[in-house]
């Protein structure tokens, strides 16, 4: 409430200063949050969210983060994916001299009307400022003392969303489909695309037990034809195993999926558009023959360092 408070005490006092000033402060906050990032932790600004990752979704996702951070810092915020550790607490640290700058421009501007519209004096409402930024400040101190003690460096630590995601790959056994490393992976893959692991990481594990679940599916519940209309609508053609292009362009979509035996399924993310092609390239030869291979490989961007993860299911 001491951070919402201060942050709207400040906003007044620069409105009664200049509407025009205060809409491109908040628009030059904004821009500056969103390229860094972009650029300096996440490497893109889309969401994390399938369906919500467009251009305008994101951007609008990226505005409420924007105005969560200076105006109410809402922990949740702190999450990889979201602002981040880093970010967050550079946020919340930058509001408090922000606020003062602000509100010292705000009576500036104000005072050089031949009317000042401003009531209050500027050391009163200097002193009001700081008493609701301490509010904030010792709700802040409590809340990290009362927070478990190896969760506080979350709220400081660098870790964008890609690197976190490789780094619960390699570790992580226990999700929300089930246990056991293939579930966990499994479960990553709710993700936006774009915080997906490198297309070389998703192709070697594709390859390597894609026989296996399709020999045990009752050790492997997630592995339903939920998961493969997913991933032949969604995952780059280059990623999927060999067997399960053969049955794509093969005519056996429908039964996979449940959908249409068009080759227009995938044609969301060019899935469909390689099961066309494969199709040309067969000229009435066998699967086998029909140049399935010919697609080159695609890989992501890696993240290096080293993270302790935080368990997502307790978002």
């Amino acid at each position: 409430a001491g951070f919402l408070m201060a942050k709207i005490a400040a906003t007044s006092v620069l409105l009664a200063g200049s509407v025009e000033l205060t809409m491109c402060w908040f628009a030059v906050e904004c821009v500056v949050m969103l390229a860094i990032k972009t650029y300096a932790i996440e490497g893109t600004f889309r969401f994390n969210a399938p369906g919500l990752d467009g251009l305008v979704p994101s951007a609008m996702i990226n505005l409420m983060y924007y105005l969560g951070a200076v105006a109410c810092p809402i922990p949740y915020l702190r999450f990889p994916g979201y602002l981040g550790g880093r970010l967050y607490s550079s946020a919340l640290v930058y509001s408090f001299f922000n606020n003062v700058a602000m509100m010292s421009v705000g009576f500036y501007l104000d005072s050089q009307r031949a009317s000042p519209l401003i009531t209050l004096s500027m050391e009163f409402s200097l002193y009001s400022l700081g008493f609701m930024s301490l509010t904030g400040a010792l709700g802040f101190t409590l809340l990290m003392t009362l927070i478990n003690k190896t969760h506080r460096r979350t709220f400081y630590e660098h870790l964008p969303l890609r690197a976190y995601v490789i780094e619960m790959w390699n570790t992580r056994t226990e999700a929300g489909l089930g246990e056991g490393m293939d579930a966990s992976r499994a479960h990553l893959l709710k993700f936006s695309r774009y915080y997906h692991p490198p297309n070389d990481m998703l192709k070697e594990w594709l390859a390597e037990e894609w026989d296996h679940w399709q020999e045990n599916p009752h050790h492997h519940p997630w592995f339903n034809n939920k998961f493969k209309g997913w991933l032949a609508k969604r995952a780059p053609p280059e990623i999927l195993p060999r067997s399960f292009l053969v049955d794509l362009v093969s005519g056996n979509v429908k039964s996979i999926i449940g959908g249409s035996n068009d080759a227009g399924t995938g044609a969301e993310t060019g899935t469909g558009t390689a099961m066309a092609e494969a199709k040309e390239k067969k000229g009435g030869k066998g699967p086998s023959q029909g140049g399935l291979e010919s697609e080159a490989n695609a890989s992501g961007a890696t993240s290096k360092g080293s993270y302790r993860p935080i368990d997502p299911d307790t978002r």
